[in-house]
């Protein structure tokens, strides 16, 4: 995992953690771009998903993880 990930795994948490009630005013543009960067990353990701379920410790796997999505859990 490379440390710009790491950060953006920090700020997402912290954008969810500041406005629990996911309230739409109450986002930044800097959280809103953030987080649209996320949605388009896992999007393009999820298209392996099967493949990620299958194998926990490939690459696509924990790099969804680290963005917040499992793709494990139900």
């Amino acid at each position: 995992m490379s440390a710009k990930d790491d950060d953006s795994g920090r700020r997402i948490m912290q954008i969810l953690e500041q406005n629990p009630t996911k309230n739409p005013s109450d986002y930044s543009d800097q959280d809103i771009d953030l987080m649209r960067r996320v949605v388009s990353y896992c999007k393009r990701h999820l298209a392996q998903e099967e493949r990620s379920k299958q194998d926990t410790s490939s690459k696509s796997y924990r790099s969804l993880k680290n963005w917040g999505h499992d793709s494990l859990k139900e």
